[in-house]
């Protein structure tokens, strides 16, 4: 835990007695452009009711925090959404999705970021940061905490201070929720004026309003089944009177088939409103759309997910053979038009109750599935916007809950290791494990221990544990997947080689070359015999034993068997192949790491202008080349050179991954350590001090690289005090 923060105070390091407990703290930036706004506001609905009870009871409430509490649908965050957008003079305003303590942290931490200029620590401590400002600041501020989920997720998470209030919204009605003096207003149904009004305004025209309040009471007065029905009265120039007809025969199917264990007893009116407004929208050109679009949207987040998904490719296949993504486009459309789906500038958002009406009276697995597919064809190979990114993870992750086996039949479903993969780029590598540990569980159950799927997704799981700081055990699933793999697939498969090439690598990493050029000089033998001695594949495996035979003590035996390699590659593959300006990278590396840095600068330098010629220069492998470079310019005794190539190469990296990827974060590293090097010790710990806030955040406290930052640091504290 970080300690409070005063809201205009300055930046403090400390370091322990061996530089392992360091904490950071920085007070907001005076580069803020204030007001700021952290998270997307919904809009109004049309006709939006601001005269009701609870929303003055809400304006005039002195309490620091107020609680919305309510049956879904009945308008709570459409009260918090008008109570945001009324408080434009609020210097922060903060919304965010409160379904899960995760959730709450990560909109902190956010938070926290556009108002601090560094994250003090961890999402935790960047939370307590976050807080801390909050209890000190005497800029106006206003944190919405809409859907809470269970009240037990805000343990010690409470926004308090003297600048601002909380709102929360939610469905439970906790004794904790009105304790230590919060305001707790129950949102109910419209009164009976209310909703009148609401038709009424809804239904401003010459129509007219000829059994309004019946048609309200049907409805039992609650305002997203009020909208629905508006939304098709107006759209089908119906009247008040025509659409209670309809909902009378709706009512009597629904009698006949009943929804099992209705959460509340509004589920059956949102039921009834929604298959009216579907079959009307169901009629619209493209006609047949609406109906099975509405089943996609149902199996993604609610909180948002991208127009470009539901109008992708697979989702056009899974609604006809013929349908276009234009006719995707125009169906969403409809699907809007009728109050089904709201659409807006940041995506797409279905209410989480018209999404429970849906799944309860549908089958859902092709609708995930095209999702699933959906989600994967419009995923960016770079994670460039940090929003987007999370937005795609999120939909991954309810697609992923929607049904645990869903994705496992008949087969296993690509975005499951996509979803890890972001999950580890973006710093979740935890969660990551936690994905494989739970989704393999239903991988057997689904398709046996011994599909092919299953194994690999053991891969997976090993690689996100590597991911996460444990090579070892990494080494260790992959030496026990490794015999699996040669019962089922053979000795000789692709998959099994390859498990045998991932084992050499957490060999290595965890600490044991030797064992790992063991490995790699069984496994060139392999592929040798299976693939023959020019197969890529052989090739990489002679790279990866020359590496870890280095690693183990090669000095000069490494450099002759890089250039030997090198020679074969280049005839095998070309020289301007890319796995030619690999080979070439890992020589000119040895070549500084045996005394020779001038002779890693020249060959890096060759490097960098070829992998541009041919790569272009915002490829990864030039950038990176880039970066070893500026490394050997250094250690050549330039360190001054190697800081400014450094800083020019995060500018770079920033606007071709992003400011999170890992290689940013290693040419940030590399920026502090010449900088300090060329003799500005003060310049270096200010470099470092925000580096291992941001690493923190990202990795973790015990990732092995956010540890070597915290040394690093810890090393920099002691030269700039000497």
């Amino acid at each position: 835990m970080t300690q409070p923060v005063d809201a205009r105070g300055a930046r403090g390091v400390q370091a322990g007695d061996h530089g392992t407990q360091i904490n950071v703290y920085v007070s907001e930036s005076a580069e803020v452009a204030w007001p700021v706004r952290v998270g997307v506001v919904p809009a109004l609905a049309d006709c939006y009711q601001g005269g009701r009870r609870e929303s003055a009871e809400l304006a005039g409430s002195t309490a620091a925090t107020r609680v919305l509490s309510g049956l879904g649908g009945v308008g709570k965050s459409q009260l918090a959404a008008a109570h945001a957008r009324g408080h434009a003079e609020a210097d922060l305003v903060l919304w965010l999705t409160a379904t899960g303590r995760d959730s709450v942290l990560a909109g902190y931490a956010r938070a926290a970021r556009e108002i601090g200029r560094a994250v003090p620590s961890e999402v935790e401590a960047a939370a307590d940061w976050f807080r801390a400002w909050l209890q000190r600041t005497d800029r106006r501020w206003l944190v919405v905490l809409d859907d809470l989920s269970n009240p037990a997720d805000l343990r010690e998470l409470w926004p308090d201070g003297p600048g601002g209030h909380t709102v929360v919204t939610t469905r439970r009605r906790d004794a904790v929720l009105a304790a230590r003096g919060r305001h707790r207003i129950e949102v109910g149904l419209f009164t009976p004026d209310e909703a009148r009004g609401f038709l009424a305004a809804k239904l401003a025209d010459a129509r007219p309003l000829d059994q309004a309040d019946e048609l309200a009471r049907d409805l039992g007065y609650l305002p997203l089944a009020l909208a629905q029905a508006a939304a098709f009265i107006q759209d089908r120039d119906d009247t008040c009177a025509g659409y209670r007809e309809r909902l009378a025969e709706r009512r009597r199917l629904d009698e006949l088939f009943p929804a099992d264990a209705l959460a509340d007893d509004y589920r059956s009116t949102v039921a009834a409103t929604w298959s009216i407004s579907i079959e009307a929208a169901d009629e619209l050109a493209p006609r047949g759309l609406a109906k099975p679009l509405l089943r996609v949207c149902a199996v993604l987040d609610p909180n948002g997910f991208p127009a470009e998904l539901v109008e992708s490719e697979p989702v056009a296949r899974y609604l006809g053979e013929d349908v276009s993504g234009r006719d995707c486009h125009d169906a969403l459309r409809n699907l809007a038009r009728l109050n089904l789906v709201g659409i807006d500038a940041d995506g797409v958002r279905m209410h989480a109750l018209v999404q429970r009406a849906v799944l309860e009276r549908t089958e859902v697995a092709g609708a995930v599935w095209a999702a699933a597919d959906g989600l994967i064809q419009i995923w960016p190979d770079v994670e460039r916007d940090h929003r987007a990114a999370e937005m795609l993870r999120a939909n991954a992750q309810a697609l992923v809950g929607r049904g645990e086996d869903l994705l496992w039949r008949p087969r296993g479903h690509t975005l499951l290791p996509r979803l890890a993969a972001s999950l580890i780029d973006s710093g979740h590598a935890r969660k990551a494990v936690a994905l494989w540990r739970r989704q393999l569980r239903h991988g057997r159950r689904a398709l046996g221990a011994d599909h092919p799927d299953v194994l690999n997704g053991r891969h997976g799981f090993a690689s996100a544990l590597g991911a996460a700081g444990d090579a070892a055990a990494a080494a260790a699933t992959l030496a026990d997947l490794l015999p699996d793999r040669e019962r089922v697939l053979g000795r000789d498969h692709p998959e099994t080689l390859l498990n045998r090439a991932s084992l050499a690598r957490w060999q290595g990493l965890a600490g044991d070359p030797r064992g790992a050029a063991d490995t790699c000089r069984e496994l060139v033998a392999d592929r040798t015999r299976v693939l023959g001695p020019d197969h890529r594949e052989t090739l990489l495996a002679r790279s990866s034993l020359a590496r870890w035979e280095g690693d183990a003590g090669g000095g000069d035996g490494t450099v002759a068997a890089y250039r030997e390699l090198l020679a074969d590659v280049q005839r095998a593959l070309g020289p301007d192949h890319h796995d030619t300006f690999v080979t070439r990278s890992r020589l000119a590396r040895w070549l500084g790491l045996t005394g020779d840095p001038a002779g890693a600068v020249a060959e890096f330098e060759r490097l960098v202008a070829d992998s541009a010629r041919v790569l272009g220069p915002d490829h990864r492998e030039t950038l990176g080349n880039r970066l070893s470079l500026a490394r050997w310019r250094g250690d050549a005794g330039d360190p001054a050179a190697a800081a400014a190539a450094l800083t020019e190469l995060v500018a770079d990296m920033t606007r071709v991954f992003g400011p999170d990827h890992p290689d940013t974060y290693l040419a940030r590293h590399g920026v502090a350590a010449w900088r300090g090097r060329a003799g500005d010790a003060a310049g270096a710990v200010r470099l470092y001090t925000d580096l291992l806030a941001d690493r923190r955040e990202l990795l973790g406290p015990d990732h092995p690289d956010t540890l070597r930052t915290e040394r690093d640091l810890a090393e920099w504290i002691a030269k700039a005090r000497r």
